[in-house]
This record gives C-alpha cells, structure tokens and sequence, in this order.
C-alpha cells in the first residue's frame, strides 16, 4: 500500500518545498490544494459549530519521510503557507502519508 501512496504522490503531485526552522529545505512531490466545499452548509453567514474546516485552509498530503517536526513554511508556484496542524496516516503499523492542515502565509 505504501508503495501504491508513493507512486500516485510522484505521478501526480506538485512540486512543494518545505522549510524547516533551522533553515533548511527539501523539495517534495505533494499535494498541497484548498479545502473547499459545494454544500448547502458553507453558503451559511452565521458562526459555524467547532470542528468544522474554516475557509481559507489548505490540505497537504506528503510523503512519510518527510515529518514536520520542525517545519515553519510550505510553498508552492509562489504561494507561502504555514503548517497548522499535522499527523502522520499508519496503518498496520507503517507511515503512509503525511497529512496536514494549512493557512495561507502572512510572511
């Protein structure tokens, strides 16, 4: 399964570089797209319940390799975005993916 992860990441992904706290980077194969939703729900004006995925987020979905330990910034085709919340995706006690929550940058 892991490979399987791997060669849809490398087919199909973009180009992301992550950069790290300490000032170094690393260029991956990823996908890195907004979260979006089509639903009745999202054309609400009032204050959505907790949990919900504001507007604006991004998702990130990497390599295992790659953790986010000490990560500041992803960007993207010019676009900056900073890491909000991140985990790594086991099953059967293997790293599948790295999937993460993110916020366009204000840097």
């Amino acid at each position: 399964m892991k490979q399987s992860v791997q060669a849809i990441l490398e087919r199909f992904g973009n180009t992301v570089t992550i950069e790290n706290t300490d000032g170094t980077s690393v260029t991956v194969k990823a996908f890195l797209q907004p979260v979006t939703s089509k639903s009745v729900q999202s054309m609400r004006w009032e204050i959505q319940p907790g949990g919900e995925i504001p507007i604006g987020q991004y998702l990130y979905i990497g390599p295992a390799e790659q953790q986010f330990n000490s990560v500041d910034y992803l960007s993207m085709s010019g676009g900056e975005y900073i890491v909000r919340r991140w985990e790594t995706i086991r099953v059967r006690d293997t790293d599948l993916f790295v999937w993460a929550l993110c916020a366009k940058s204000g840097r």
